[in-house]
């Protein structure tokens, strides 16, 4: 489900614990790995020697939470979202595969687009911000440029290289994001998500140009 909420979380640890398995392994997008990364922390908990192999699959190009060590989730009653960061929920393994997102609607093509162009851009002006952040930062940057509304065309066109590279933004911002943080964009726009479920990716885009004002 979008937004994966705490009951979901405590599903899915009392799922994993009951199995002990060795490996865990989340297919979809930002939420689903998110709830997986939730999953496995909380597991740690209760078994402090428990620490399956974590393998990420986006199945979206937008969240690059394939390869960050953070994590979202929502609490219903409160309406609020809550921001989790633990290395435990960084991915053993990210797999990047276009096939995984040639499906996804233009909409939704759209609205996590406008999340990796976020990504990149406040992890370039981030007061953490480093050469090396920059050079993932500027590339991903770049390539939304070039290929985001081409991927959004891609239901007409067809055009695999567009969804292929938009992967690799996905994955690039989230590299940016994951060593230097974000920023007040992406502070507001989970809390208008909580509030008003707006998709996150719409969110930051609606913040944006005023956040960039504002800065």
């Amino acid at each position: 489900v979008p937004d994966p909420t705490i009951d979901k979380v405590v599903l899915g640890v009392t799922a994993l614990l009951r199995e002990m398995s060795p490996c865990l392994i989340a297919v979809g997008g930002g939420s689903a790995i998110d709830l997986a990364k939730c999953v496995r922390l909380f597991a740690r908990n209760h078994q402090p020697d428990y620490a399956p192999h974590f393998i990420a699959i986006p199945t979206t190009s937008g969240t690059g939470s394939e390869v960050t060590s953070f994590a979202v989730i929502t609490d219903p009653k409160k309406g609020v979202k809550h921001a989790l960061i633990d290395e435990f929920m960084l991915p053993n393994e990210a797999i990047l595969d276009v096939e995984m997102v040639k499906s996804v609607p233009a909409t939704i093509t759209a609205d996590t687009g406008l999340d990796v162009l976020t990504h990149a851009l406040e992890a370039y002006v981030s007061t953490e911000s480093d050469y090396f952040s920059d050079m993932y930062a500027e590339k991903a940057t770049s390539l939304c440029k070039h290929y985001l509304v081409r991927s959004y065309n891609y239901p007409k066109t067809h055009e695999n290289k567009a969804r292929e590279k938009m992967h690799i933004a996905s994955c690039l911002a989230g590299i940016a994001f994951n060593a230097v943080s974000l920023g007040i964009c992406h502070s507001i726009a989970h809390q208008l998500g909580a509030q008003f479920h707006i998709p996150h990716g719409r969110a930051n885009a609606m913040l944006l140009p005023h956040i960039i004002e504002f800065n």
